[in-house]
């Protein structure tokens, strides 16, 4: 449970940079989708190198909105969990006053999240041994439209990913 209120606490974090939203979609176009080496809250994924292979990353549309699940190999999980903390950790600094959301550096795919969260998007986050699901929902249709844009979004824009990393390892 605590878990739950954290990620809700960064999340509301995100969504509190809502009076400049229209300023973040002009910055969004030049902004790689995801890009951990240059966002602050996906940074802490990097932290242990080989992490993020060993981690997928699902997103799956439903009626009103979208699933996410991710997994973590179990010998990663608590880097995974570290690199979680860390990023509750900036969300509970923006919201304290301690770091001006605004000058926090994002990329594409956490600014979407946050713009998401400003739209109306609902979540329900569980984390269980095995995998970390989310569930992001709206009520009105053209939230839910962005909803599964986002998810279609990081489908792509994580297939790219995945073959940048393969093409690195092979060199």
């Amino acid at each position: 449970m605590k878990t739950v209120v954290s990620l809700a606490l960064v999340l509301v974090m995100i969504a509190a940079m809502g009076a400049v939203a229209e300023d973040m979609k002009a910055d969004m176009s030049k902004t790689k989708w995801f890009d951990p080496a240059n966002c602050e809250f996906c940074k802490h994924l990097l932290d242990n190198p080989d992490l993020l292979e060993h981690m997928t990353h699902d997103y799956y549309d439903i009626s009103n909105g979208a699933v996410a699940i991710t997994t973590v190999a179990p010998e990663y999980r608590d880097a995974y969990n570290k690199a979680m903390a860390a990023m509750i950790a900036l969300g509970t600094d923006m919201e304290s006053g301690k770091r001006n959301p605004m000058e926090v550096k994002m990329d594409g795919q956490c600014q979407a999240y946050g713009m998401l969260m400003m739209a109306g998007a609902k979540t329900d986050y569980v984390q269980s041994k095995a995998a970390d699901v989310m569930v992001m929902t709206a009520t009105d249709e053209e939230t839910v439209k962005k909803i599964h844009d986002f998810a279609e979004k990081n489908r792509a824009e994580m297939a790219v990913w995945k073959a940048e990393q393969v093409a690195k390892d092979q060199k």
